[in-house]
Parts: structure tokens; C-alpha cells; sequence
């Protein structure tokens, strides 16, 4: 007989569960080892997607808190000076009137670019542009009057209401 073959079929058992215990421990312990390394990556993995969306949201809540802050100025700076040109139509030759648009308009610039890409991402930013350029045209138009009564300024009032129709319809609530 070979000295290192087993005698019995006990210690053939033997050697049998033996092995199939140790690879059976090898298994578990290595399962349990990879299942850790996953779940620490997928934890770490986790707290990363936690910080870019916490950081996402804090930026989120600022621009909304600025567009609620701002935007109501903007409309007002707009529905002031649409009103402004409306009473314009009936006296243009109102310095006090004309200045008071001119002022508005400046504010309406300060607005348009302050918030320019705001107002790109939401859409806004061709409607306001429109409105300023025809506010600033209006504007222009009448700045170009001469301050005493005369002919042209007499005749100038269809030519300012034609002005102030797409003014008056670039307002108009959607």
C-alpha cells in the first residue's frame, strides 16, 4: 500500500468533507469580502450622486430666489414704460413724460442684461428683447420732435399710435 493514499474509506470521508468544508469557508469569506467592496463603492458612489444633487438644488433655489426677487422689477420697469407710451401718444411733447420713459427704458437695459440668461432658459429673452428695441424706437421717435408746437408734432400722433400698437400688443397677458 502507498503510504500516502488513505487506509479506510473513513479517512477518505475524511479528506472529502474537509475539503468541501474548507472551499466551502473560502467561498463565504470571499463572498463576504466582495460583498463589502460592492457595497462600499456603491456607498461612496451614493454620497457623490448625494453631494452634486444637494449641490444642483442649491443652486436651483438661488436662481429661483433671484428670478422671484428680479422679475417682478423687470415687469413692472415694462408695464411702466408701456404706460408711459401710451400717455405719450396723446402728449408727446410732455418733457416731464418723455423723461420719466427714458429713465424706465435705462432700467429695462440694466434688467435685460443682469438677466439675460435667465431669461434665455426660460424662454423670455426674445419677447423682452422685442419690447425694448420697439420701447427704445418709440422713444427715439419722439425724442426726435421739436419741443414747440408745430406742424410735425401736430401730425406726429398717428405715427406714434402705429409706434405704440406692437408695444401695446408684445404687453398683452398670454
Amino acid at each position: 500500500m502507498n503510504p500516502s493514499s488513505p487506509t479506510s474509506l473513513g479517512e477518505l470521508l475524511t479528506i472529502i468533507l474537509t475539503s468541501a468544508t474548507v472551499s466551502g469557508i473560502i467561498t463565504v469569506v470571499l463572498q463576504a469580502l466582495i460583498t463589502a467592496r460592492q457595497a462600499h463603492r456603491y456607498a461612496k458612489e451614493l454620497e457623490e450622486v448625494k453631494a452634486r444633487l444637494s449641490t444642483i438644488t442649491t443652486l436651483q433655489n438661488a436662481i429661483l430666489i433671484r428670478k422671484l426677487s428680479e422679475y417682478p422689477a423687470l415687469a413692472e420697469q415694462v408695464y411702466d414704460s408701456r404706460k408711459i407710451a401710451q400717455e405719450l401718444v396723446g402728449d408727446s411733447r410732455n418733457q416731464e413724460l418723455y423723461q420719466k420713459l427714458v429713465d424706465r427704458i435705462k432700467e429695462i437695459r440694466v434688467s435685460f442684461s443682469r438677466f439675460r440668461l435667465d431669461l434665455e432658459r426660460d424662454g423670455l429673452v426674445t419677447d423682452v428683447h422685442r419690447f425694448k428695441t420697439l420701447i427704445e424706437n418709440f422713444a427715439l421717435r419722439i425724442g426726435q420732435l421739436p419741443a414747440q408746437k408745430s406742424k410735425e408734432v401736430e401730425d406726429i400722433q398717428p405715427e406714434l399710435a402705429e409706434l405704440f400698437k406692437p408695444i401695446d400688443d408684445s404687453t398683452e397677458k398670454r
